[in-house]
C-alpha cells in the first residue's frame, strides 16, 4: 500500500475499469466562488454478481462465508486490503494526471478505503493540497474516531447513504490519521440537496453515499473560496424501479 502501489495497480486496469469522465458546472462555480471538478465514479458500478441476504450483519457474513465454502472463492474485503486500497487510489491518480493540482481534495467517507487511496495519491501528486473525508452526520463514527484516538465502531446507522454505514478498520484509521487533514459531516437534508442538484442541474444519477462530498461544499462545511477542488462521486446506485412503476400507473 503506498503510491507506488497505486501507480502500478493503475497501469494493471487499463482496459478493465473504465476512465470515468470529469466534469464541471458553471453554476456550482458560480455559487460557491472556486473552480470544482466533479469526478464521475458512477459511471463505474457494472458486472457483478448480486447475491441478496438478510440486511443484518449476521446475514451478510453467513451468506458470504457459505458461497466462500461451496465455490472456493476467496473473499476480497471491500476496504481493509492494501491492494483493494492501492486500487481505490487509483480515482484520484487519474484524476489528478487529467486535471492537474488540486488545493483541495474531497471523498466519501464509509470504511475508508477510498479516502486512503485518494489521501496516498493526492499527497504525493499534489503536495500542498488538502485532503478532506465526508461522513453523514448520524453515522460519524470515523470522525469520533479520530477525535477519541481509537476506532469507535459503527452500529450501523439508518442513514440514507448506505454505503457508509460501515467502521473504518486498523489499516484506514491510521491512514486517516497520517494524510487526511480534516473530516466533516452533513445531514441527511444536505444529502438529499446534493443529490437533487447533480439530478437536475448535471443530470447525474448519483447515490446518497456518493453525493456526500458535494453535501459538504453546498452547505459550505468547507472553505473552497477561490481555489481548485476535486470531488469524487464514487457510487451511481439507485433502484428506480419505484419511480418508474409509478409512472406506469399514471399512464393506465
Amino acid at each position: 500500500m503506498s503510491f507506488q502501489g497505486i501507480v502500478e495497480a493503475f497501469k494493471r486496469i487499463q482496459g478493465i475499469a473504465n476512465k470515468t469522465p470529469v466534469m464541471q458546472s458553471r453554476t456550482l462555480n458560480s455559487m460557491l466562488n472556486a473552480e470544482i471538478y466533479l469526478k464521475c465514479e458512477n459511471f463505474q458500478n457494472y458486472g457483478a454478481e448480486i447475491i441478496f441476504c438478510d440486511n443484518t450483519l449476521n446475514a451478510r457474513t453467513h451468506t458470504t462465508e457459505n458461497l466462500i465454502k461451496k465455490n472456493s472463492l476467496v473473499l476480497i474485503h471491500p476496504y481493509d486490503n492494501d491492494n483493494v486500497i492501492n486500487g481505490q487510489g487509483t480515482t484520484a491518480y487519474e484524476f489528478i494526471k487529467e486535471v492537474g493540482d488540486f488545493d483541495i481534495m474531497i471523498t466519501p467517507l464509509g470504511g475508508g478505503g477510498l479516502l486512503s487511496g485518494t489521501a496516498l495519491s493526492t499527497k504525493n501528486s499534489c503536495p500542498n493540497a488538502q485532503i478532506f473525508g465526508v461522513e453523514p452526520s448520524i453515522a460519524d463514527d470515523a470522525l469520533r474516531s479520530i477525535e477519541a484516538g481509537y476506532i469507535i465502531p459503527s452500529s450501523y446507522p439508518d442513514t440514507i447513504a448506505d454505503g457508509l454505514r460501515t467502521s473504518i478498520c486498523d489499516r484506514t484509521f491510521k491512514i486517516i490519521q497520517n494524510s487526511v487533514d480534516q473530516i466533516v459531516t452533513v445531514s441527511e437534508n444536505e444529502i438529499i440537496t446534493a443529490m437533487k442538484f447533480l439530478w437536475q442541474r448535471m443530470k447525474l444519477i448519483v447515490e446518497p453515499s456518493g453525493a456526500v462530498p458535494l453535501a459538504a461544499i453546498l452547505s459550505k462545511k468547507i472553505n473552497i473560496d477561490d481555489k481548485r477542488v476535486g470531488v469524487i462521486l464514487s457510487g451511481g446506485n439507485i433502484d428506480l424501479n419505484p419511480f418508474f412503476k409509478l409512472l406506469e400507473t399514471k399512464v393506465r
